[in-house]
């Protein structure tokens, strides 16, 4: 399944992003309009936690049955509605809509989990529930970090102003600011590649490895 964040897709957005959290605003300045949301494709399930405020998104194995994950979406403030497309915008079987939240300058939350990790449905749910959030919401003049631990973590996002007039606050994590110039333009477990650097290594397994060069167009097998 696939859960993305609107308006712009992969760029222009004010977040800070981590291994298993996204807390993402919706740039006021930007080249793209139209308010955030979250888009939902191809779910095996969705449902909502109306005590937490929580929208809880399962994927399965289409052949096997098998849960694969989970996602967790929430705005950061005020409330959001969820209005279901399925069965005019995806696969048979599956389920697509859009959950909107009603003020469209709100942080948006996105924690994910795999089932190897936390096995089942109702312990992710439990865990994310009761993770601890402080946010209050937008003021007319000021704004106000929203704070929030996932596991080992504590994160710290100041949302920007709308009007996005170069007022802002960097991001931190256990109380580190966030470092905006990484020596890596990707450093995950799947890419990797240096700041200026023309080749990317890509990893499929450890045993299946590859470097791709930009400069002359060449692909090298590493393991």
């Amino acid at each position: 399944f696939l859960v993305y964040q609107r308006p712009h897709l992969t760029g222009e957005k004010w977040a800070l992003i981590d291994q298993e959290v996204m807390i993402a605003q919706r740039c006021g300045s930007c080249n793209y309009g139209g308010d955030a949301l979250f888009e939902i494709y191809n779910a095996s399930r969705v449902w909502t936690n109306t005590t937490s405020g929580w929208t809880f998104v399962a994927a399965q194995d289409a052949v096997s049955g098998h849960a694969l994950g989970w996602t967790a979406l929430r705005p950061a403030w005020g409330n959001s509605t969820y209005n279901n497309a399925t069965g005019k915008a995806c696969s048979p079987g599956v389920q697509c809509g859009q959950l909107v939240p009603h003020d469209t300058w709100t942080p948006l939350l996105m924690v994910v989990g795999s089932a190897e990790k936390y096995a089942s449905a109702a312990n992710f749910s439990d865990l994310v529930a009761a993770a601890p959030l402080e946010t209050f919401p937008r003021g007319l003049t000021s704004v106000t970090p929203v704070h929030f631990t996932w596991g080992k973590n504590t994160y710290e996002f100041t949302p920007g102003p709308s009007e996005w007039n170069g007022t802002w606050v960097l991001p931190t994590v256990n109380g580190n600011v966030v470092d905006v110039d990484p020596a890596n333009v990707y450093d995950s477990a799947h890419l990797h590649a240096a700041l200026g650097s023309n080749v990317v290594v890509a990893k499929y397994t450890p045993a299946y490895t590859i470097a791709y060069n930009f400069s002359d167009d060449t692909m090298r097998r590493l393991a």
